[in-house]
C-alpha cells in the first residue's frame, strides 16, 4: 500500500482526525493540562500513522463490511428467513436438552443387562427401581459393604 495508493477517503478522514485532536490539544494546552496537551498530541499523530501503515483503509472496509451487513440484515426477506429457521432451531435444541433432563424421551426404555448385572443376579432386598442404583448396590453387597 505505502504513499504508491493513496486513498482520498482515508486521507480525509485522518486529516480530519488529527484536526479535531489538534482543537482538542490547544484548549488542553491553553487550560494548563499538561498531561491531556501530551495525549492530545499523541492522538494528531495517531490518524496518520494509520494512513501510512493502511489499518485506517482497513477500518474503513470493516466498517463498510459490518454497515453492508446491517443494511442486508435489515432489508432482506431471505435474511429473516434464515434467521427464523436460527430460532426454530435453536428452540428444538433447548426443547431437546429440556425433556432429556427431565427424563423424556426414548431413554425411558428398558435396558438389556449387562454381564455384570447377569452374574449379580437380582438385588437382594427391595429394588430402588433405578437400574443404575440397583447395580451399585449389588457390587456393594459383592465387596461386603452395605
Amino acid at each position: 500500500m505505502g504513499l504508491a495508493y493513496v486513498n482520498p477517503a482515508a486521507t480525509a478522514l485522518a486529516l480530519s482526525l488529527a484536526i479535531l485532536a489538534g482543537v482538542w490539544t490547544f484548549v488542553a494546552v491553553r487550560r494548563g493540562r499538561t498531561g491531556a496537551a501530551v495525549r492530545g498530541a499523541g492522538l494528531v499523530l495517531l490518524p496518520f500513522g494509520l494512513l501510512l501503515t493502511g489499518t485506517l483503509v482497513l477500518l474503513l472496509r470493516i466498517l463498510d463490511a459490518v454497515a453492508l451487513w446491517a443494511t442486508r440484515l435489515v432489508f432482506s426477506p431471505s435474511v429473516w428467513l434464515g434467521l427464523g429457521v436460527v430460532v426454530i432451531a435453536v428452540g428444538l435444541i433447548v426443547a431437546g436438552r429440556s425433556l432429556e433432563r427431565r427424563g423424556g424421551g426414548a431413554d425411558d426404555a428398558p435396558r438389556k443387562q449387562t454381564p455384570r448385572e447377569v452374574e449379580a443376579g437380582p438385588p437382594a432386598g427391595g429394588s430402588t427401581g433405578d437400574p443404575e442404583l440397583d447395580e451399585i448396590e449389588a457390587i456393594l453387597r459383592r465387596r461386603g459393604i452395605s
